[in-house]
């Protein structure tokens, strides 16, 4: 899978055309197999990412009556792209994990899941503080 997710995620930049669904599907991927909730043990701000800043960006850059200057949409883009190679550098290390790595980042008592998880929340914050101050100046 790790492959599969380098050829089709990680260089997306360097292929002629890129779809941006394959981003959004892979973000998708890794917020749904590691959610914000308490049926899982990961416990990460990951869907709080996806709904405060990514879905924001990503709406805003592709809305057509869009208030934003074309300075501004250089930072959302900016910020867009920041989000996407955090995450997928994230992902990426997840998926590359073996398994009983992965076990191990579920349970509270292992400092290696609560640096990692620390990582991730520290992460989510520093984006939803930039794309919110990005839409005060915007609206």
């Amino acid at each position: 899978m790790a492959s599969w997710v380098q050829d089709h995620n990680l260089d997306f930049h360097e292929k002629e055309t890129w779809d941006h669904n394959g981003s959004v599907m892979y973000v998708n991927q890794t917020c749904y197999n590691f959610p914000y909730n308490y049926m899982d043990r990961l416990h990460t701000k990951m869907h709080d990412l996806l709904i405060s800043s990514y879905d924001l960006i990503f709406r805003e850059l592709h809305y057509t009556a869009s208030k934003a200057s074309p300075e501004q949409r250089e930072q959302l883009e900016r910020i867009l792209s920041d989000i996407n190679q955090e995450t997928m550098q994230i992902s990426k290390e997840i998926i590359e994990k073996p398994d009983s790595e992965l076990a191990e980042l579920t349970r509270h008592d292992n400092k290696t899941a609560e640096v990692f998880r620390s990582r991730i929340n520290n992460m989510v914050d520093k984006y939803m503080k930039a794309t919110e101050e990005l839409f005060k100046s915007i609206y």
